[in-house]
């Protein structure tokens, strides 16, 4: 079972000075906490640089890691959603223990069997269950990764400048 009924994703929009530093300060923040790179994106339009970085990170980090990428710069948007898994979970719970129970029940059939039709019945019934068995407990685990970590998608543009001064005036951000 999934420990955690909730899963969360986010993502965030924010102004650096120096997108590339900032990319780089973010894989560092999602290294730090333990989290992996998905993916990353870093696309030139004349002399404006922008980035896209998906992470994914501890659950339990997600509000810190967060925290320090919004220190990065001017954060201009910021949106999170979670999904209870609480139903999905049990459910899946429950269908997995019924079919281990079935898969059970058919292998002692299949032990006691004597005829050839019989037996090729048995087993043909054994190994659909068991498909359905690796199929739902393979759906778990996928769940079970996705309470476990969440998926933070982080944006950064470059500050907006205006007549040589930033718009933003925090010239110590990056």
């Amino acid at each position: 079972t999934c420990a955690l009924p909730i899963f969360a994703t986010a993502q965030m929009a924010i102004q650096v000075r120096d997108v590339p530093e900032g990319t780089a300060a973010v894989v560092r923040i999602v290294s730090a906490a333990k989290g992996t790179i998905q993916q990353q994106d870093l696309m030139k339009s004349g002399e404006d640089t922008t980035s896209t970085v998906t992470a994914r990170v501890p659950a339990a980090s997600l509000d810190a890691v967060m925290a320090d990428v919004g220190r990065l710069g001017d954060v201009q948007s910021v949106s999170r959603q979670a999904s209870d898994v609480t139903q999905q979970a049990v459910d899946l719970d429950a269908r997995i223990g019924a079919l281990q129970d079935s898969i059970a029940r058919l292998r002692d059939l299949l032990a006691k069997t004597s005829s050839v039709a019989d037996l090729v019945a048995v087993e043909t019934e054994l190994g659909n269950r068991q498909a359905e068995l690796d199929s739902l407990t393979a759906q778990r685990a996928y769940l079970a990764d996705q309470v476990a970590m969440s998926t933070l998608t982080v944006t950064l543009t470059p500050t907006v400048q205006v007549g040589g001064w930033q718009a933003d005036r925090k010239s110590t951000r990056l």
